[in-house]
């Protein structure tokens, strides 16, 4: 039986590992509690404890259950955290003190603020946000980020409820939101914030090593002179624009089969806008990155979906994958759709015209004009569906005036 003191000292922590975790189950989070704290207890112990507080709380521990699960209660959706956090097994559970756990009970949450959300904090503030309602709004949209709510939805959001010069300060928003949501801790990533697992480790999940880890910046003040070697200071060269700058890398934490679907869905966008194009007239930025991407496949384990070109030192989708794989099979779906669509309509365009004439067309109501041309490529998406090229007759025109 725990003592009342006991008692009090794991549910707070419990508190603390939910509010970091989002959802954890109830073997897992019996480990956790063991490993935290000097407190000896058997698994059933802690569940039965665990369980009468869910049922009899008066709100000061701000969790509860589902099946085998606790979690905390701002969760939308906690099969889609399960599922990230299980798609990251090499991601080890971010450490969480018990007194974080304390601070996260009494809501003290400015307390754990980190340099970033400090930032946006003071943003909203000078932007005429009242403190407390400003506190209220970081700890809403950090709950939104949690329930993968997207960055721009959250900038947009933001933007909605501040006044400020859109022009000017826009951008600056967009890049302190950018920050806020990268050094985010986040459910899906077991407490740690997306820029913690880019940096610390490699994109797959997994721990890399030490020489590979990519340093910090090294910050520069203000009144010093600039990185870029003007001789300006700082303050009156790059940083200006450093501050405007919406344009910030953002590290990506994908499972295998992610990097495959991304690898995919590049392959098509770059067909899309490129397969018709050569030589200076192909959009070159577009297929770097897709070349770019193609080369990170090993670090996912993925060299199996890529091929590489020494003659030209490049890379592309492996054929199965590509050109005789799932990604044409998309395309060609699509082209077999947009074919029929685009006929029945230049057909339907071309009837229009022989009935009306330009002119009757040019004066009849634009719903009329819309309704008549839906009736059409109606009549013609029915004739193709139901026989495809057989309704299909081209009539040899007059030789000599070149009309059909």
């Amino acid at each position: 039986m725990l003592k009342p003191k006991e008692k009090k000292r794991i549910f707070t922590y419990v508190s603390g590992l939910l509010y970091y975790y989002g959802v954890v189950e109830q073997t897992d989070l019996y480990q956790m509690v063991t490993a935290g704290l000097p407190v000896q207890l058997t698994e059933d112990e802690l569940i039965a404890s665990l369980d009468e507080t869910v049922l009899t709380d008066d709100g000061t521990y701000y969790f509860a259950k589902e099946g085998n699960y606790y979690y905390w209660m701002d969760v939308d959706d906690i099969e889609w955290v399960i599922k990230e956090q299980a798609s990251r097994p090499s991601i080890p559970w971010r450490p969480v003190s018990e007194t974080e756990a304390r601070h996260i009970v009494a809501q003290n949450f400015h307390l754990l603020w980190n340099k970033q959300t400090k930032v946006f904090y003071n943003f909203l503030c000078d932007h005429h946000e009242d403190k407390e309602d400003a506190a209220a709004m970081i700890e809403g949209l950090s709950t939104a980020v949690n329930n993968d709510v997207p960055m721009m939805e959250i900038i947009s959001y933001v933007a909605e409820h501040l006044d400020f010069n859109m022009e000017i300060d826009f951008p600056l928003l967009s890049d302190i939101v950018m920050k806020f949501y990268n050094n985010k801790s986040q459910w899906a990533l077991k407490g740690w914030s997306p820029e913690k697992v880019g940096r610390i480790y490699n994109l797959s999940g997994s721990m890399p090593q030490t020489d590979n880890v990519v340093p910090l910046r090294t910050k520069v003040g203000r009144n010093e002179p600039c990185p870029c070697g003007s001789g300006e200071k700082y303050k009156r060269c790059c940083w200006p624009k450093e501050q405007r700058s919406v344009i910030q890398e953002v590290a990506l934490t994908l499972t295998p089969e992610e990097y495959e679907t991304l690898a995919i869905m590049l392959y098509i966008g770059d067909w899309v806008i490129n397969s018709c194009k050569v030589g200076e007239d192909r959009e070159n930025k577009y297929a770097a990155v897709y070349e770019k991407v193609c080369s990170q496949a090993g670090k996912f384990g993925k060299e199996e979906i890529v091929s590489y070109f020494p003659g030209r030192n490049s890379y592309d989708l492996a054929s199965e994958y590509g050109d005789d794989g799932l990604a044409m099979e998309f395309i060609q779906e699509y082209e077999d759709y947009i074919f029929w669509d685009e006929l029945g309509n230049r057909l339907a365009k071309r009837d229009l015209l022989r009935e009306y004439g330009r002119e009757a067309i040019e004066k009849m109501e634009p719903k009329e004009s819309i309704r008549r041309l839906l009736e059409l490529e109606e009549y013609y998406n029915d004739v193709f569906c139901n026989q495809g090229l057989d309704a299909l007759v081209i009539e040899k025109g007059n030789e000599r005036t070149g009309e059909d």
